[in-house]
C-alpha cells in the first residue's frame, strides 16, 4: 500500500479502475491510517506518563514503608 501513496494523481486514477476501486475510497483510507497512527502515538505518550506518575507513587509507598519498619 505505500507505493499507492506516493502515485501522481493520474497514476492512483488508473490503479484505481484496474483494481475495482474508486479514488475518494484511497483518499479516505489515507486519512484514516494517518489519523490512527496519531492515536497510537497520542496513547503511547499518555501510558508513558502514566507509567512515570505511578512509579513515582510506588517509589513514594515504598519510601513510607521502610520509614514504617
Amino acid at each position: 500500500m505505500d507505493d499507492i501513496y506516493t502515485m501522481s494523481e493520474a497514476e492512483l486514477s488508473r490503479y484505481c479502475r484496474e483494481k475495482g476501486y474508486y479514488v475518494q475510497q484511497i483518499k479516505d483510507w489515507r486519512v484514516k491510517c494517518l489519523n490512527a497512527n496519531e492515536r497510537v502515538v497520542d496513547n503511547i505518550k499518555n501510558f508513558s506518563e502514566e507509567l512515570k506518575e505511578e512509579k513515582e507513587k510506588n517509589k513514594e509507598l515504598s519510601k513510607e514503608i521502610r520509614l514504617k519498619h
